[in-house]
């Protein structure tokens, strides 16, 4: 037994087969940590989209005996809030499914252009629906309550009335977004091409692509906060 050849095998085989984990458990956490990352900097400038579209909404429902122009009441900022949130949590998810399953960086390749037009088309009718159907009443339930216009009991109330009718406000209020909601889901579109070419070019990607999704979120909450109010007012 002292001189066999199998003596001291299974041990080495043990370390191999640890390593292996350890490697593939490394590439894993990196895969998906890279996911994330890649998700939450498109949810960035989903958000940043959604906010804009809402703002650029409401400037369209301006009187037509009336001049356009920015209002930053509290109200509104409630809504673009909400629009953001929504925003936020459409291309997040789509980005973490579009994403995929690759070891890494180098064997992604950024999506072609027309796949970011159905992306925007999509994004565009989805924030539409959710935003008209319940985050936009949503926010002004939560400003109602916080302004003690409702007792806890109406709250309670107006909040399962919200959850139910959601399906029928998404096709009621949310049509009003509709035309406001396509040229945001192009904007995000072409926005978001420029965001996925950066995460896969030159060193360091992930700082790339957030990079570029600050500064195009920053340009397209500018543009629609600060840019001219009659020019805008004709987008919604």
């Amino acid at each position: 037994m002292v001189g066999s050849p199998f003596v001291g095998r299974l041990p080495r085989r043990q370390i191999w087969m640890n390593n292996i984990n350890s490697i593939v458990s490394t590439l894993a956490a990196r895969v998906y940590w890279r996911r994330v990352g890649y998700s939450a900097s498109l949810g960035l400038l989903g958000a940043a989209v959604g906010a804009a579209a809402i703002l650029v909404n409401l400037l369209s429902r301006t009187p037509v005996y009336l001049e356009a122009e920015h209002v930053r009441t509290t109200p509104h900022v409630l809504a673009a809030a909400a629009g953001a949130v929504d925003g936020l949590i459409i291309a997040s998810a789509a980005a973490y499914v579009i994403h995929g399953d690759r070891f890494s960086a180098a064997m992604r390749r950024a999506l072609p252009l027309w796949w970011w037009i159905a992306l925007g088309f999509g994004f565009g009718i989805m924030h539409s629906l959710a935003a008209g159907g319940f985050f936009l009443p949503a926010a002004e339930l939560a400003y109602a309550a916080y302004l003690r216009l409702l007792t806890p009991l109406e709250t309670l109330n107006a909040s399962l009335d919200l959850l139910l009718l959601t399906p029928w406000r998404a096709f009621t209020s949310g049509a009003a977004f509709l035309f406001t909601g396509i040229i945001a889901g192009l904007t995000f579109g072409a926005c978001a091409l420029l965001v996925d070419m950066a995460s896969v070019s030159g060193r360091r990607p992930a700082t790339r692509a957030w990079s570029a999704s600050a500064a195009l979120s920053a340009a397209v909450v500018a543009a629609a906060a600060f840019g001219p109010p009659a020019l805008l007012a004709r987008l919604g």
